[in-house]
């Protein structure tokens, strides 16, 4: 079995020390220049996951590697805690520490880093990045490739629209538009 992941950064290393709990094999890690390394003849012999950490380029690699999207694995770390009611899609990383409550739903390719929580019936969309010590409360909706940031908190009901971007440590009291970037307490739009 190859395993490959996309990056070769920071997060990337991240998840390779998150890999060797789970599995034996050493990845390879890619980077645009090395894809070529990926054997489609063998789809089912590899797996893929994202060692990247910015949701825009998340994306990018979840649509131009569409194909391998049933490859893409969910990566958890032994001290997480998932609601048996809640659903993972493909190619999420849930780092140490996270929580996801019931009912809850992670699109394709979402990262939870460490310590973070997401409250009962949230769903977050395709490539959404959430922060060390974020948390997102009960009912909220988070749109693809969001960014969170540390220790930031989403309060509960809250629409989060697509590619929009949250500041460290801010409140988000309010609904946030897509492509929008909020920052504070409470968190306010900043051009």
């Amino acid at each position: 079995m190859k395993i490959f992941i996309f990056g070769a950064g920071a997060h990337a290393s991240e998840v390779s020390e998150l890999l060797q709990i789970a599995s034996s094999s050493s990845p390879i890690f890619l980077t645009e220049k090395d894809e070529y390394q990926i054997d489609m003849s063998l789809k089912t012999e590899q797996s893929f996951y994202f060692g990247i950490g910015d949701p825009n380029q998340r994306l990018k690699i979840g649509k131009k590697w569409k194909i391998l999207q049933n490859q893409f694995k969910v990566l958890r770390h032994p001290n997480t805690l998932v609601s048996p009611s809640s659903e993972i899609e493909e190619g999420s990383v849930l780092q140490f520490g996270s929580v996801v409550s019931s009912s809850s739903v992670l699109g394709f390719g979402v990262l939870l880093n460490w310590n973070v929580t997401v409250g009962h019936h949230s769903k977050i969309g395709d490539c959404t990045v959430i922060n060390p010590g974020a948390s997102v409360a009960g009912n909220c909706t988070i749109g693809e490739g969001v960014l969170i940031g540390t220790g930031a908190r989403v309060l509960e009901g809250l629409n989060i629209g697509a590619n929009a971007k949250i500041g460290a440590g801010a409140v988000v009291t309010r609904d946030v538009p897509a492509f929008a970037t909020y920052v504070g307490i409470p968190a306010r739009a900043i051009k």
